[in-house]
């Protein structure tokens, strides 16, 4: 199954969902990224134990990170943006493999939804509370969707709102 070897190829299958990675937050501290991805396998194709991607930052600085193909790798904050808890924003996932190249996106709204979780505790205003919740679910569909343009416009409507509603909120 997984060789670690350099002469060995590993190559993603050319086809609809093939760089399939699931990215999620832990804590807000860190990206937690499940590798679903096609390889090809026997005919000279074996899975190597660690794959490269770059991810490209809500600040548009890249970071070269190293996965476990068919499994889950864990990438805590501060070794990817060099802080305690991940910026909110559009991260880019992008991987290279036999002379193809894949990408993924993933809005990360954890400060947001922390803004969020602090005004449903303090307000009565269940309408207001949903229209802000649906708002931050936008974000991450718009993302997934790859309308990043309309999802980075949503980031800061978001924020604008939480924000008029003195909701602050910080990573722990």
């Amino acid at each position: 199954m997984a060789v670690n070897s350099n002469d060995s190829c590993s190559c993603i299958k050319r086809e609809d969902q093939a760089f399939d990675i699931v990215i999620n937050t832990y804590d807000c501290k860190a990206i937690v990224i499940t590798d679903l991805t096609n390889w090809m396998e026997g005919d000279g194709y074996i899975i190597q134990n660690k794959h490269k991607v770059t991810v490209t930052l809500p600040s548009k600085s890249k970071v070269d990170i190293n996965i476990i193909p068919n499994s889950t790798t864990k990438i805590y904050s501060k070794d990817l943006v060099g802080t305690e808890c991940l910026p909110d924003g559009i991260y880019c996932f992008t991987t290279d493999s036999c002379g193809y190249s894949y990408s993924r996106s993933k809005a990360v709204v954890c400060t947001l939804r922390c803004k969020l979780n602090n005004f449903i505790s303090k307000t009565e205003d269940l309408v207001e509370a949903t229209r802000l919740s649906n708002l931050i679910d936008l974000i991450e569909i718009e993302t997934e969707m790859g309308n990043e343009i309309n999802a980075k416009d949503l980031f800061i409507i978001a924020t604008k709102e939480l924000d008029k509603h003195s909701c602050t909120c910080t990573c722990m």
